[in-house]
């Protein structure tokens, strides 16, 4: 996904992890401003609440069947 967060920061977020293993989403910030991806409910990617992208940034997440990996 290709969000422009040139007007504001923007939050992406993002479907439960359960029953999606091995699904993977990317994401590039082509904005100025922070892109925060955020996982759904108490779900975590790497272990933390939200992903932040600065201008630029990408990453590509993976679901492990409960929670988000960043692979990429």
């Amino acid at each position: 996904l290709l969000i422009n967060t040139t007007s504001g920061a923007i939050t992406a977020n993002l479907p439960t992890a359960v029953n999606l293993l091995g699904r993977y989403i990317k994401f590039k910030n082509i904005g100025t401003n922070n892109l925060t991806i955020d996982g759904f409910s108490t779900e975590t990617i790497d272990g933390s609440a939200t992903l932040v992208l600065a201008s630029n940034g990408y990453a590509t997440i993976m679901s492990d069947g409960t929670n988000w990996r960043r692979i990429g």
